[in-house]
């Protein structure tokens, strides 16, 4: 097994773009006490405390609880009193003041998180969310604190360091070890360039961390041209559509069979879509066909997307649900 840890997605560092700070959710992290997951704090922490702030990011950040986690500035500790913030004497007058800073803090992998005032009450107010993501542990890995390399986490509501289960809960979670075998296939599809491809078949993949689970492609010669009645209404310049089977393999076992689409001449591999019957009962039904992006054909579909993209002189507009509207099939969560 290599070392390289399972990376996923880019990191996102966000502020006032984001409104996730609302009245409705002030009121609800009040409704709870501190815990693994929520911390208050009086005041934002001063600009020699910024070590500090870091620290107790890197611990909620690795935390074990499911959902996201955040830190709520201007509130009492303890009796969760509303106090509210005075920004004149702190380096934190600005949601840009907090990005800048945390942009220049070295990490492992950098945590998602996003970091917004709000006013309430004629009182001020600030939120930190941290995303629940697979990347832990994370740890400081420069001279931006004085605690480098120490993997803290956080019990209850008090930060501690990592022991040895703490340890092997996050390289479990990272590694999607804590998956079962078909959940763990779907998590490294996103990880879309560490897999390798084989020339000996029509399209066989691998996964360079477990090499044990495979990805195999049947292209049948009768469904080089498949044709629907939606097919015929798409705005690619080729109508032709081809219709592969793809085999998802742990080791020998197969774990999944998924038709997947190639359209506009195979240029762009979309989802098979999913059907819904419009009227019941009558042999003649009308049936509306969408795509799902839960469905496993869209995951899949997705991952040939991200590894090979669309040209951007061939089509403007070449993200994948761009290309999948080319296909005038509505595209639903």
């Amino acid at each position: 097994m290599v070392s390289r840890p399972l990376v996923l997605a880019f990191t996102k560092i966000e502020s006032s773009r984001m409104s996730f700070f609302t009245e409705e959710l002030f009121h609800w992290l009040l409704e709870h006490e501190e815990s693994c997951w929520l911390d208050f704090k009086r005041e934002i922490h001063s600009n020699k405390d910024k070590d500090e702030l870091l620290k107790d990011i890197l611990a909620l950040a690795n935390a074990d609880h499911q959902s996201d986690r955040y830190l709520l500035f201007g509130i009492e500790d303890g009796n969760k009193k509303e106090i509210g913030l005075d920004l004149k004497e702190t380096w934190l007058k600005k949601e840009e003041n907090f990005l800048s800073w945390f942009r220049k803090c070295t990490f492992n992998h950098r945590p998602s998180v996003q970091f917004k005032f709000l006013s309430f009450e004629d009182k001020l107010f600030a939120c930190l969310r941290i995303e629940n993501q697979p990347y832990k542990p994370y740890f400081s890995t420069k001279d931006n604190t004085n605690d480098n390399h120490i993997i803290w986490t956080r019990e209850d509501h008090t930060n501690q360091k990592a022991d040895d289960g703490d340890m092997q809960r996050m390289w479990r979670e990272r590694f999607g070890l804590d998956k079962s075998i078909k959940e763990r296939f779907f998590l490294y599809l996103e990880d879309f360039e560490n897999w390798t491809q084989t020339d000996d078949q029509f399209g066989c993949f691998y996964y360079n961390d477990f090499p044990e689970f495979t990805l195999v492609g049947d292209l049948e010669k009768d469904n080089a041209n498949w044709e629907h009645t939606w097919t015929k209404k798409t705005a690619f310049p080729d109508k032709r559509i081809s219709l592969s089977r793809w085999q998802f393999k742990y080791h020998t076992t197969l774990i999944e069979s998924i038709w997947i689409l190639g359209a506009d001449g195979d240029r762009h591999k979309i989802p098979f879509p999913k059907s819904a019957q419009i009227n019941k009962g009558d042999l003649d039904s009308l049936y509306r066909w969408y795509f799902s992006k839960e469905s496993n054909s869209y995951k899949l579909a997705l991952f040939f997307h991200n590894r090979v993209p669309s040209d951007i002189n061939y089509h403007p507009h070449y993200s994948f649900e761009s290309i999948l509207k080319l296909t005038n099939l509505p595209i639903k969560d």
